[in-house]
């Protein structure tokens, strides 16, 4: 399930936007990644909001078992303030292609199509009432997921959405693996909440805890390992089969959820090696970084919302997927608000790429204030947001920071003053002004370090501006 392209009329900011959105439509290196960049308030969020509200149709129908369960509608603070409505349109692509027996085959049949008609409540009052067309959507739902979704052996889309408020508390965690919990955690649980942007994560650590249970009535369970490492040999023979049973019995679905997790949270200074819940002495989650046990509370703010988000994505996929060997594998549409939140530069480059190469065939649709989340990854599809108008950045790819900065965002890659300073540096040097030159940036460098680009560039041009006049004094 995917949305190839969306339109906004009279939705927030836009009158009338037209958004083709990043698809890979089968082609494994294409790109199902859409970021949107803008100032704040220029819409970024408002894009994602409107594609939950959307996407609550599908969901709604699925949680109730009901094609006809209607979806949000568009709340009245969204609708643009010089109109009384508001469309938000999926629009699908599906031009029937050949027939079969007396059925269409569509060369698109991943899109969605859906079109829903908000208006204010004066014109209930003229008899004009708000409308979803969701005719093909339920067609859609019927030919794909025939409504039956306790059946076991089908697989179906994840819909999800991370807004820039989601949260990761220590309370909400430790609250979250205690036993009895009311937690359900059948195919369609992986729905709940999930266009929800504030959510806190706890039906994740619920979920895990669960799972954790179930894998150790079989499996040798994480602490009696630690017990073994403590006092045997590692490379000891009842180590080795121990461990060699724990990775055979291990819990399908958590396993997917521990690798997503591995791969986000390790790098090239620290390895992630196991997340699990120690009973004892008290309960916690916790990581084995680098060797050492860590509580979940120790953990970065960052890497701790990391973990929870990517965790939430893979709990989600799993529940949704039981026929796929690897249910990280499976279809559907996820929005995040301003993914590199609380992230490290290093963490910010990377990011793209990790959830393409995890999630290979999800839908992501962003929002970020990062330079590098949009210049390292090629192929992105990169939307500039300013005054109400959408429109397409050519590629980032390998562009650097500075110069996406300054040409794409709109904002200087050093501090106004200092950039000032370089000038009249610049000015004094074009005019054959050393002495000048050299006083100002002797002034310039009491404040910031010498080891600045724009210093050394100054510095060596004034050096090259010395030698030109040297020999021309000498000609003379």
């Amino acid at each position: 399930m995917q949305i190839s392209k969306l339109r906004l009329e009279n939705y927030g900011v836009f009158t009338d936007a037209n958004i083709t959105l990043a698809t890979k439509d089968g082609n494994e290196n294409g790109s199902n990644i859409t970021v949107f960049i803008g100032n704040n308030g220029s819409g970024k969020s408002s894009i994602l909001d409107a594609i939950a509200t959307g996407l609550s149709w599908f969901t709604t129908k699925l949680e109730k078992n009901d094609r006809e369960a209607q979806g949000k509608f568009v709340d009245e603070s969204k609708i643009n303030v010089l109109s009384d409505h508001c469309i938000i349109s999926f629009e699908s692509r599906n031009d029937p292609v050949l027939y079969i027996g007396k059925s269409l085959v569509f060369l698109y049949q991943d899109d969605l199509s859906f079109s829903l008609n908000s208006v204010r409540k004066k014109r209930e009052d003229n008899n004009v009432y708000p409308k979803g067309d969701d005719s093909e959507l339920k067609s859609f739902i019927l030919q794909n997921y025939l409504l039956s979704p306790l059946q076991q052996n089908k697989n179906f889309p994840i819909v999800a959405y991370y807004g820039a408020t989601r949260h990761t508390y220590d309370t909400t965690i430790n609250n979250a693996i205690q036993p009895n919990n009311h937690h359900k955690f059948d195919i369609l649980s992986a729905y709940k909440d999930a266009l929800d942007a504030k959510t806190d994560y706890a039906d994740f650590f619920a979920w895990f805890r669960y799972r954790e249970d179930v894998e150790n009535e079989t499996a040798p369970h994480t602490s009696i390992m630690k017990l073994l490492e403590k006092h045997t040999d590692v490379n000891s023979e009842i180590y080795q089969s121990m461990l060699a049973e724990q990775k055979k019995l291990q819990d399908k679905a958590l396993t997917a959820v521990r690798e997503a997790i591995k791969i986000f949270l390790s790098d090239d200074n620290s390895i992630i090696e196991n997340i699990y819940i120690e009973r004892t002495p008290d309960l916690s989650m916790k990581v084995v970084k680098d060797g050492t046990h860590f509580a979940i509370e120790q953990l970065s703010y960052g890497e701790k919302s990391l973990l929870a988000m990517i965790g939430d994505i893979a709990r989600r996929l799993t529940l949704l997927n039981p026929t796929l060997d690897n249910p990280l594998k499976g279809k559907g549409i996820i929005l995040i608000d301003e993914p590199d939140v609380h992230l490290h530069p290093k963490w910010q480059r990377r990011l793209i790429a990790l959830l393409d190469k995890t999630f290979p065939n999800c839908q992501f649709v962003l929002t970020t204030h990062s330079p590098l989340l949009i210049s390292d990854h090629k192929g992105v599809l990169v939307y500039g947001i300013e005054k109400g108008q959408v429109e397409e950045v050519s590629s980032l790819y390998g562009q650097d920071i500075n110069s996406v900065l300054s040409d794409i965002m709109g904002t200087a890659s050093i501090n106004q003053r200092v950039q000032s300073q370089i000038g009249d540096i610049l000015d004094a040097i074009q005019n054959a002004d050393i002495a000048t030159a050299k006083n100002l940036l002797t002034e310039l460098e009491k404040e910031i370090s010498t080891n600045n680009i724009e210093v050394v560039k100054a510095r060596l041009l004034l050096k090259k501006k010395e030698v030109q006049l040297e020999k021309n004094q000498q000609k003379k």
